[in-house]
């Protein structure tokens, strides 16, 4: 379901949309449950996103 043109629907976002509304930064919050799909944020997102930065380090050591 790939979005053809128009924004992303995160919150604030001002660029365009490339997969199910999502810009890719938000796509990724959206798969790793950050945002809801109606683009804002989970209510626990302070907790979450320390988890998401520390994935994203991990995967960069791998790599």
């Amino acid at each position: 379901m790939e979005d053809i043109g128009g924004r992303c629907i995160g919150e604030g976002c001002k660029k365009n949309a490339a997969r199910f509304g999502f810009c890719a930064q938000h796509y990724d919050y959206y798969k790793f449950g950050l945002m809801r799909k109606d683009g804002k944020l989970v209510s626990d997102y302070d907790k979450k996103f320390g988890h998401y930065q520390a994935h994203l380090k991990k995967a960069r050591k791998v790599a």
